[in-house]
């Protein structure tokens, strides 16, 4: 009796386990930004550099420590205009986004 138990626990597991691999909600933004995106300028990204927002409002790639003869340099030409609270990154898409800090 037990054993028949199992059996269709297992089976109802399995049922469920393969609907939630099949039938997954798309959540909000996934695959895109983590949050708005603000910038209507295309940054072509180079290896061996990090990317920000400068206090200045413009993109800045500042050289990574393994890339040694890099300078840091201004890549944008747009300026974006900040806003307290906010978090603002170059997404992989190469467009400027902002996202919302929790605790800010």
């Amino acid at each position: 009796m037990h054993g028949g138990l199992r059996g269709n626990l297992s089976e109802t597991f399995k049922y469920q386990l393969a609907l939630s691999l099949l039938y997954k909600p798309k959540l909000k933004n996934q695959g895109e930004f983590m949050g708005t995106k603000i910038g209507k300028e295309k940054i072509k990204r180079e290896p061996g550099y990090l990317y920000y927002l400068g206090k200045d409002g413009y993109v800045w790639a500042a050289p990574m420590k393994n890339n040694k003869g890099g300078k840091k340099k201004k890549v944008g030409t747009e300026k974006i205009a900040r806003e307290k609270g906010f978090l603002y990154y170059l997404g992989k898409d190469g467009y400027v986004g902002k996202a919302k800090m929790k605790n800010a």
